[in-house]
């Protein structure tokens, strides 16, 4: 019974993934012809730099970067190819998407396909040295997708965007280490310009403690130099054996009060401590931004109603436990 259940569910992932592969040949095509520079990453791609096989590897959507200012032209393009945008937003609150968060999410019509246009890599909620998207735009490699050839973020720079991915989830996947391992044992990687491009940004510790997670608990196997390093590093150690441990609890769950804290532990520079606190708690979310359209002089407002959205979550919370 298990081993049709296996064979049913990789039969049924393969199938879904060349749905995706299908999906995502046909929009670079179109976005080509218009113009439209767009970098796909994660997903699909990521199955097939980590694994050199689309079926191996689970995926729930596709993710293209492009430049902000196409976004309306992608927008009509998207709706043409018989996706609708998950929510509508009128001007002025749409402006202020595009201030406060980073992407637009479409889903096909037709067959339920969703995918992801963003207009930066990471989420807004995490503070950087430098702005890491100058890094990735302008450093991008050739693959073959289908009988395509497309630009994604090199392989250096997928481990970076991996580990703040990770940690803005708070690492609830153990198959999210394993790309990371995967992508090891595929690729020839400098981890000297990882571990740079990880200090000058300003997550080294992000990075370590996603490397201890991958060699730890997949055998990721780490030049000599980089494994001292971690060995070195008790804060990222301390906070890798936690994650560890809530990994294989049983029940993955973490509240609130823990993701910040969490958060402010995985930092090391103090000024990101304090940039991440405010962001967590004071950024304004979708569903805030969603809630009314406010003028363009009005903006702050948003920072005011995430305030509301936070106490009236903890009270819904409140009331729910006690149920």
């Amino acid at each position: 019974n298990v081993s049709n259940f296996l064979s049913d569910y990789y039969f049924e992932n393969t199938k879904k993934n060349l749905l995706f592969l299908g999906e995502l040949t046909k929009v670079i095509e179109i976005f080509d012809k218009n113009g439209i520079n767009i970098i796909p990453y994660k997903g699909l791609v990521l199955a097939i730099i980590a694994y050199n096989n689309i079926s191996l590897r689970e995926f729930g959507d596709i993710d293209l970067h492009i430049n902000l200012e196409d976004i309306q032209k992608v927008k009509k393009i998207m709706h043409f190819l018989g996706y609708n945008a998950l929510f509508q937003l009128e001007n002025p609150q749409e402006a202020a998407y595009f201030k406060f968060q980073r992407e637009y999410k479409f889903k096909n019509r037709y067959n339920h396909v969703v995918i992801e246009i963003k207009w930066k890599f990471f989420v807004p909620s995490f503070s950087f040295q430098i702005d890491p998207d100058v890094f990735f735009i302008s450093q991008t490699e050739k693959m073959d997708l289908a009988q395509a050839t497309i630009e994604t973020i090199t392989a250096e720079n997928l481990i970076l965007l991996l580990s703040i991915h990770n940690a803005s989830h708070y690492w609830p996947k153990l198959s999210y280490i394993c790309d990371i391992s995967r992508i090891n044992s595929k690729k020839e990687l400098n981890w000297v310009q990882i571990e740079h491009k990880a200090s000058i940004l300003g997550f080294k510790r992000v990075l370590y403690i996603n490397l201890l997670l991958a060699r730890n608990l997949v055998g990721l196997e780490l030049p000599d130099d980089i494994s001292l390093k971690l060995d070195n590093d008790k804060s990222a150690n301390l906070i890798s054996k936690k994650i560890q441990n809530k990994l294989f609890a049983g029940n993955y769950n973490i509240k609130w009060f823990e993701k910040i804290y969490l958060r402010i532990w995985i930092r090391e520079n103090n000024i990101n401590k304090i940039k991440d606190f405010f962001k967590l708690i004071f950024h304004p979310t979708t569903d805030v931004i969603l809630s009314i359209s406010l003028p363009n002089f009005l903006y702050s407002g948003y920072y005011l109603l995430r305030i509301f959205q936070l106490i009236r979550n903890y009270i819904l919370n409140i009331i729910f436990n006690q149920n």
